[in-house]
């Protein structure tokens, strides 16, 4: 009756009232109403049996689905009564048991055990239940053929509807197959280590070995464009230098793909200009947009940090990443990068570096994208459809990098576009700040004269220049009249127009040489580049960089400052590994640097140069991979004093095309004084140059 349903319930009550209104009926011989309440009568008990067999196939379908899914389970399960015995067992202990269901329902559970070492019977399950205690343990099983198996499990109390225990659950994992499984799923996992690893290791050789003779190509086709060439000639050695940057960056973009996958890709904060990050991924795209006849520009905030902690190469990648993409998609116009200064919390606790989120943006006048592919593009392998791709080109990388490396960063990347409207990128990075003000910047006094023909780059100088408190004098075409009053005159110079200037008499636009400034394109050429200085103090390359050109200004206004010289190291350099191309060419990069080389092929030949002649090398450069002997081995070598003790000191840079940051790690904690990555840059080689004098110096006062 504990099963019977309230509706049951009531059906009965009123077949009951029907009953009384029988008996009434019949005594006052009133027959019409007692032939109506009989009615009634029946049609209750009819209700009340539709509502008990409803009931009992509800309770059977509810049972059904707790023995389903206790079949389901993995673990033996068995359900005993208050005198512990069997009144369930699921399929799992029935397997592992060996014991068929029937057999086991109303079997002791005793008789399923064995050894010593038994759990607590279902009455004491019950009463430690109480006490909101569940027991977990192990214990020794016993099968149907006779053996014994161990098992591992817990008991607890079944409640009963009155609140208390009408029995016990056993749940216990053969441990066995337990052990099994979990050897299993060790195996598993470690192989799939080993395939990461492999994987990792196959990348980091995958790229050092195309990298390697990439930084071969890049480097001679930047030399043999210092040479005179033919027109034609110039235009297929830059298509060469090109594609291969375009190689170049498809390497990385699969190795940092891979380290995302992986979850390996690591931060490297340090301190970092936020304007300088700007400026180095305009300066690295700049050729590309002079080739597009695309503005680049970029605006810095004033409240921005002159330096923030954060990774500052990371930082960099984005920002080409989203200025190449603004490139390729723009035919003409302008590209234009800001920053600007997001107020955040300070960091909690005393002592606690201030903290600051950045937003940077990339607008350019391209040909826009739909807003339903917005989020598409952040997808990897994704682009928006195939026309573009084959337009365009592009593996749809770049962007699924960018979007994981900002959010290491702690920010989020978005796009603002409609088509044929252009595309503004928008990222925000986190960042604690080292240092918040620039230093004071005073240009009173000085008048500049602006002969630029972009208007929006007009804009971009004569905003800096009345920021900083000077003067401007703007014209779009050379007129000497209203140009007069100016000290120093900055004239736009294209790369079409180059020539023609160079042809002019001198003094050009009536100011003398000393006065002018010319603004070129950074792909000028060197001959062009010697035409034009006859008619100019200085030349300045496009896009301009802001401290240098505050820097020249301010300089100019005591007198300008003689060009800068190329400088000249006259380093003795070991140069270890490397093929016969790359190796060549850091020769030719070193000399051009003022510095002499000794080259070997490998290791042991270069331990044999430092023991012959200790004293007559300065500075190593070694290949992390050369033949014979692994680069890093060879610098424990010399560290332990295996070359002498000379050479246990000596300055070390590494040359590799292992740019992955593990590998810098590693090689820094073996001993390595810098780390220089392929495809090898003159301007980084002089700043480890210059790292190197500094070391040198402090040490000999």
């Amino acid at each position: 009756m504990r099963n019977i349903s309230s509706n049951v319930r009531f059906a009965m009550a009123c077949g009951v009232i029907a009953l009384a209104g029988v008996g009434v009926g019949a005594w006052n011989r009133e027959w019409n109403l007692s032939r109506a309440l009989m009615v009634w009568l029946g049609l209750g008990f009819v209700w009340a049996l539709w509502g008990w067999r409803r009931s009992r196939a509800d309770h059977a379908q509810q049972v059904r689905t707790l023995s389903t899914a206790m079949d389901q389970c993995q673990s033996g399960i068995l359900i005993l009564d208050r005198e512990g015995r069997v009144e369930f067992a699921n399929q799992a202990y029935c397997a592992q048991s060996g014991w068929a269901r029937h057999d086991l329902t109303g079997r002791a559970w005793s008789e399923l055990q064995c050894g010593e070492a038994s759990p607590p019977q279902p009455a004491d399950v019950i009463t430690a239940a109480r006490g909101g205690t569940v027991w977990a343990g192990r214990w020794q099983g016993r099968r149907r053929d006779g053996s014994v198996y161990p098992l591992r499990g817990t008991l607890t109390a079944a409640p009963s509807r009155d609140g208390g225990a009408a029995g016990c659950i056993v749940v216990g994992d053969d441990e066995v197959e337990s052990n099994e499984r979990e050897a299993e799923l060790r195996d598993a996992r470690d192989r799939a280590q080993a395939g990461d690893r492999a994987k990792g290791h196959f990348l980091a050789t995958m790229s050092h070995e195309v990298r390697t003779p990439l930084n071969g190509i890049v480097g001679f086709t930047s030399l043999l464009l210092d040479t005179p060439l033919t027109s034609e000639q110039r235009e297929y050695v830059q298509t060469i230098r090109m594609s291969t940057e375009a190689l170049i960056q498809l390497t990385g973009d699969i190795l940092d793909f891979a380290r995302i996958e992986s979850g390996k890709l690591k931060l490297d904060p340090m301190s970092c200009d936020p304007r300088e990050c700007i400026e180095d991924a305009l300066d690295l795209l700049a050729p590309k947009a002079d080739a597009k006849r695309i503005e680049l520009l970029h605006h810095v905030g004033a409240d921005v940090p002159v330096a923030v902690m954060a990774d500052g190469g990371r930082l960099r990648q984005v920002l080409a990443n989203l200025i190449g993409n603004a490139i390729k998609f723009t035919d003409g116009g302008e590209v234009e990068v800001s920053v600007r200064r997001i107020p955040a919390a300070s960091a909690a606790g005393a002592g606690a570096e201030e903290s600051c989120s950045l937003e940077f943006s990339v607008r350019d006048t391209g040909i826009g994208i739909a807003p339903e592919n917005h989020e598409k593009l952040f997808r990897a392998f994704s682009q928006v459809d195939e026309s573009t791709t084959r337009r365009y080109g592009g593996t749809g990388l770049g962007l699924a990098i960018c979007r994981n490396l900002v959010e290491l960063m702690g920010g989020r990347i978005g796009l603002e576009s409609a088509p044929g409207q252009g595309a503004t990128f928008r990222f925000t990075i986190q960042a604690p700040v080292i240092t918040a003000e620039r230093p004071e910047r005073n240009l009173t006094g000085l008048r500049l004269g602006l002969v630029v023909q972009t208007v929006a780059l007009r804009a971009e100088l004569a905003q800096l220049i009345r920021g900083w408190g000077g003067d401007v004098i703007g014209a779009e075409s050379p007129d000497e009249s209203a140009l007069q009053g100016a000290d120093i005159v900055l004239v736009e110079v294209r790369k079409e127009e180059a020539r023609a200037v160079a042809l002019r008499p001198s003094p050009l636009f009536g100011f003398p040489a000393e006065k002018l400034l010319g603004l070129v394109p950074v792909t000028l050429s060197n001959d062009l580049r010697t035409g034009l200085r006859a008619h100019f103090r200085l030349l300045v390359n496009k896009p301009v960089h802001h401290d240098g050109f505050f820097a020249l200004l301010a300089g100019s206004m005591g007198g300008l400052p003689a060009p800068r010289a190329l400088a000249h190291f006259g380093f003795r350099v070991l140069l270890v590994g490397n093929d016969a191309v790359n190796q060549l060419l850091v020769e030719r990069v070193l000399a051009s640097l003022g510095c002499t080389t000794t080259a070997v092929e490998n290791g042991p030949k270069a331990l044999a140069v430092l023991e012959r002649q200790p004293q007559e090398i300065d500075l190593v450069m070694l290949d992390v991979q050369p033949p014979g002997l692994d680069g890093l081995d060879f610098l424990r070598e010399i560290r332990a004093g295996r070359a002498g003790v000379h050479a246990q000191t000596l300055w070390t840079i590494a040359l590799t095309a292992d740019a992955r940051d593990e590998q810098r790690a590693r090689g820094m904690s073996a001993g390595l004084n810098d780390y220089l990555t392929k495809p090898l840059r003159p301007a980084d080689l002089e700043v480890a140059l210059r790292a190197y004098r500094i070391q040198r110096d402090t040490q000999r006062r």
